[in-house]
């Protein structure tokens, strides 16, 4: 379940939300077009089906962090969260 700051439950996706989906999904496909990896393969190295696979890369599959954490370092990418000098995850 989650909440807002407000302590408010949220039950559908917030454009925050919907922006760090879309800018993964994008990512995602971009390295494995820029690498030369196929779903397949990169379905193969992650442990997970390709109907899995082809339903996150298209945004219809909500995962945990450590799931994409795990995507990452199969695709050999860093990633890291900074703040922007007003506060802001950037």
């Amino acid at each position: 379940m989650a909440y807002n700051r407000n302590e408010e439950r949220i039950t559908m996706a917030t454009p925050t939300a919907e922006r760090l989906i879309s800018s993964f999904c994008e990512t995602l496909i971009d390295t494995m077009k820029l690498k030369l990896i196929s779903i397949g393969r990169l379905a193969k190295k992650l442990g997970v089906s390709k109907k899995y696979l082809k339903q996150l890369i298209n945004g219809n599959y909500d995962t945990s962090l450590s799931e994409i954490a795990n995507i990452f370092y199969a695709l050999d990418i860093e990633v890291e969260f900074k703040k922007d000098y007003h506060g802001n995850m950037c």
